[in-house]
């Protein structure tokens, strides 16, 4: 069950928010109390250009103690590996993105008032300054596979942009990216 991960995400899209999409087996229904273990990573996550990265340890743990304690807050108790019913594992990737906007349409913004043309007041579109801007976009992927069946009954992806002091202090930004992704874990 492997869904293509898009990671362009105009920066509009950014502006508003994290993009955040789900996918499940139609055969399986996953209940409370289902017992679930965190289990060894797979290959089915991103792509080295998807911007899959390894995330340092820190940023691991605090992933696991975040996805941990929404699960448990929703009723689903954490078990042995051996006698679990669910096996989690994350991806993550990363990536830094610029993007050429089109020029400002107004005069001012560019050094004044022009002198109109035979394009009027703006001038020609060659012109106008473009701009450049940059960001980092970051995707958390967790799935939740069945251990009797080896099949991803579960997965969920948040991607967005990563604001500069999510870059400093992640913590409180991984709390909030994964409680809004496990909104939509059964």
């Amino acid at each position: 069950m492997r869904s293509p991960l898009v990671l362009l995400l105009a920066a509009a899209l950014a502006a508003c928010g994290p993009t955040v999409a789900y996918d499940r087996a139609p055969d399986v229904r996953i209940a409370a109390g289902t017992r679930w273990a965190w289990g060894p990573p797979d290959q089915d996550g991103l792509t080295r250009a998807e911007g899959a990265v390894l995330p340092a340890d820190d940023i691991s743990r605090a992933i696991r103690a975040a996805v941990e304690a929404e699960l448990v807050a929703k009723g689903f108790p954490v078990a042995p590996a051996e006698s679990a019913q669910l096996l989690l594992h994350f991806h993550v990737g990363q990536r830094h993105v610029s993007d050429t906007l089109p020029p400002r349409d107004d005069p001012a913004a560019q050094g004044g008032v022009r002198v109109p043309g035979e394009w009027g007041g703006y001038g020609r579109p060659e012109d106008l300054a473009s701009r450049t801007v940059t960001w980092e976009e970051g995707i958390l992927v967790v799935d939740a596979v069945l251990v009797d069946r080896g099949l991803v009954a579960w997965r969920g992806m948040i991607a967005g942009e990563i604001p500069p002091e999510a870059m400093s202090r992640p913590g409180l930004a991984i709390r909030d990216a994964v409680k809004r992704l496990m909104r939509g874990f059964p």
